[in-house]
């Protein structure tokens, strides 16, 4: 109903206006260009011929940049790999013009957040990162599907777990109202309600072979519902 979506308008708004109210401590400022080398390869493997138009670009963090069986994974899906340094939001934003905005890809896909909260940025401002960079992507390419990947809860960043979920909720919130997918992770990575320890490697924050087994297994899925591979 109209004023349901009313009163959602209403509370996106208040979100923005409380991110942009000024944080005492934990702004989350990084230098925007430390990962300008990377960039800088993804645009060498350009020009070598690499083409991403027509395919699902996964664009986001370490959790995709260290998916090294991506393209097996989601095999016969035709996927290509931007996942980048540590990156946030933001810094997907910065870089979008040169690593994703400059091809015409099928459908992209998120995922990104959970550093975000790390460096000290709070659920609402990573919202406000989210529709920053759906917007972009909106307005370059309103043909393409997005997809978000939920921030995931790990082990060496328990303490971050609640703050990620807040994030995730109204992340989720703005997807339902903006034609995204919101894909969750959270809750499958958790046993007795904490993260489970079997999907990760020694550092207790990245994802091991299980943990990425398990990410096919509920990402997979959703983007098949919206692809045909025998239809190409």
């Amino acid at each position: 109903m109209w004023w349901i979506k009313l009163i959602f308008v209403y509370i996106i708004m208040m979100v923005l206006f409380a991110a942009c109210v000024s944080e005492q401590t934990g702004t989350g400022v990084l230098d925007i260009n430390r990962y300008e080398g990377e960039i800088k390869n993804f645009e060498t493997k350009v020009r070598a011929g690499e083409d991403a138009s027509g395919k699902i670009i996964f664009i986001g963090d370490s959790n995709i940049r260290l998916w090294e069986t991506l393209q097996a994974d989601m095999s016969p899906l035709p996927v290509l790999n931007r996942g980048f340094g540590g990156a946030t939001l933001k810094e997907i934003t910065h870089f979008a013009d040169r690593i994703l905005l400059n091809y015409n890809p099928e459908r992209i896909v998120i995922g990104a957040g959970e550093n975000d909260i790390a460096s000290g940025r709070s659920p609402e401002k990573v919202l406000a990162d989210f529709m920053e960079l759906a917007g972009k992507i909106k307005v370059n390419h309103p043909n393409t599907k997005i997809y978000y990947i939920s921030s995931k809860p790990s082990p060496a960043r328990k303490s971050l777990s609640e703050k990620m979920k807040q994030a995730n909720t109204l992340i989720k919130g703005y997807c339902q109202s903006s034609n995204i997918k919101y894909i969750d992770v959270f809750f499958p990575v958790l046993k007795e309600n904490q993260p489970n320890p079997d999907f990760y490697v020694q550092d207790k924050l990245h994802l091991n072979k299980n943990g990425y087994i398990l990410y096919r297994n509920v990402i997979k899925p959703i983007l098949l519902l919206d692809f045909n591979p025998t239809s190409e």
